[in-house]
């Protein structure tokens, strides 16, 4: 509630309860539905509703969810209303044609891996990062502490998305406390990837000021040893 007031203040919009409504999952209790129905006067949304035109719902939505978009284009009887260029065409630069129109599929990734890099690189600042950590485990690489048949979708696209940002990201080496094998600090991508076979345990979680530092507990030479030549 006091989300929603701070926004009328610094808005000076008021929010129309009657014509507002909530979405949750079905697996929440319906007591609890109605303790937040009650707290926020607005009631839950059945299946899903439309905002500007655009079908929203919990969940994938199928095709024939969007036919009424489709039609207020197309027209009903299947005639086109309007003379279309290919998406291709629209989001290529402006010099070069196009309209320059990001493709959607482009910025969602660009948001995912933002996602990503929040969860991997600032889980101590970010609430977010912080409640997925707590609910799902710490996330490593490409692998958790959660089953896969119970994680959310937005958890299980961060995690597929783990070998693609530990390959684009590389270390400046400062105090060396990034991962020897599972970090990018060579501008080889991950040394993990060079390596035939598992990598021992016993140097598995090496860092690399163990590695570069005077008092590392392995002599250079055997950890070396495991690099590509």
């Amino acid at each position: 509630m006091a989300v929603l007031e701070d926004y009328q203040k610094a808005s000076g919009q008021r929010i129309n309860r009657r014509k507002s409504s909530f979405l949750c999952s079905n697996k929440i209790m319906s007591s609890r539905i109605r303790s937040i129905s009650n707290l926020l006067g607005i009631n839950r949304a059945g299946g899903f509703f439309c905002y500007l035109g655009v079908p929203l719902a919990v969940g994938r939505l199928k095709v024939r969810d969007f036919q009424p978009v489709i039609d207020k284009v197309e027209g009903a009887d299947g005639k086109r209303k309007l003379h279309w260029r290919s998406w291709e065409a629209i989001t290529r630069p402006k010099t070069e044609g196009g309209l320059g129109i990001r493709k959607l599929s482009e910025v969602m990734h660009a948001f995912q891996i933002k996602m990503a890099w929040t969860l991997k690189f600032q889980k101590d600042s970010s609430f977010w990062a912080v409640f997925m950590a707590a609910k799902y485990g710490t996330m490593q690489d490409s692998t958790s502490t959660i089953n896969d048949r119970v994680g959310s979708p937005t958890w299980k696209k961060m995690r597929n998305l783990m070998p693609f940002l530990n390959e684009k990201v590389q270390w400046s080496i400062g105090e060396g406390e990034c991962r020897c094998w599972q970090e990018n600090w060579t501008s080889l991508g991950p040394l993990q990837n060079y390596v035939s076979g598992d990598i021992l345990e016993e140097i598995k979680d090496l860092k690399v000021k163990q590695i570069l530092g005077p008092a590392g507990p392995l002599p250079p030479t055997v950890v070396l040893s495991m690099l590509p030549q």
